[in-house]
């Protein structure tokens, strides 16, 4: 029997749905290299940085959800600083404090070092925290609730057409819901 660690979910069969998250267990590596085939009613909408959006599902590397169990998709930004950077920059303010009060016992060269060392370590430190690139991540909240991050890029304008596709799947379902 296979087991799926997030939700609990266990089936007989290798490559079942894993109870009401639409989980599909791993395939073996054969199955998983397969181009997502859509069939004769879907409709490819999306396709590409291994992303495929039909009518019907959201293929995500080889990991397909049914856009019958997606309530809702989200953008996540993110920027990931490295804390080497921060250390940097609080390292660089401190060796200049303190060149600045070795400045008082008269020892020039010394200051002057500790001062061009806390400099080249703050903008060091300074430069890797304002170039750092923002992440996008896509979620899905799935109708059992489970909420599942899908997609991290760097590329916004595909995240945002990703986003906009599947919602322009999800906008029928959503509308009819309501009416």
């Amino acid at each position: 029997m296979f087991f799926r660690g997030q939700c609990g979910h266990s089936s007989r069969i290798q490559g079942s749905l894993g109870g009401n998250c639409n989980y599909s267990f791993p395939q073996p590596a054969h199955a998983r290299q397969r181009p997502a085939s859509t069939s004769s009613s879907e409709q490819q909408l999306l396709a590409g940085n291994g992303i495929l959006v039909t009518n019907s599902q959201l293929v995500v590397r080889g990991q397909r959800f049914s856009v019958a169990t997606i309530r809702s998709i989200a953008q996540v930004e993110r920027v990931r600083r490295a804390v080497w950077a921060e250390m940097s920059f609080r390292a660089g303010l401190f060796v200049i404090v303190v060149a600045l009060l070795q400045a008082f016992s008269g020892e020039i060269e010394l200051t002057l070092a500790g001062v061009l060392l806390g400099l080249v370590l703050v903008a060091m430190g300074l430069f890797s925290l304002l170039s750092a690139k923002p992440e996008y991540s896509v979620q899905i909240s799935c109708t059992s609730g489970e909420v599942v991050e899908i997609y991290v890029s760097h590329d916004k304008a595909f995240v945002d057409e990703l986003i906009g596709t599947v919602n322009h799947v999800l906008l029928p379902r959503v509308e009819s819901a309501s009416g």
